[in-house]
């Protein structure tokens, strides 16, 4: 069964809450993580890599809004949710 429903999060330096959100989503859901050039890079590729995540690394923080516009441009499902991590 594919999901018709894509989770997008914008990350700056969250990566003391974005492994317990992640854990919480459901394995068949997408998950789009755009990164604002945040300082732990390494953690956060390990992260979407072990969860299956799709991760958009940005060399400048855009802002919230442009990088859920970049997560939602990237999204193939019916459906977006934008989650705060």
């Amino acid at each position: 069964m594919s999901s018709k429903i894509s989770i997008v999060t914008v990350s700056y330096n969250s990566m003391a809450v974005l492994p317990k959100m992640l854990a919480s989503m459901p394995s068949n859901t997408p998950v789009i993580i755009i990164d604002n050039s945040s300082k732990d890079t390494n953690s956060l590729k390990a992260l979407a890599k072990d969860t299956k995540s799709i991760l958009i690394l940005n060399s400048e923080n855009k802002g919230f809004g442009e990088a859920c516009n970049q997560g939602a441009q990237i999204a193939e499902t019916e459906f977006i949710l934008f989650l705060n991590p």
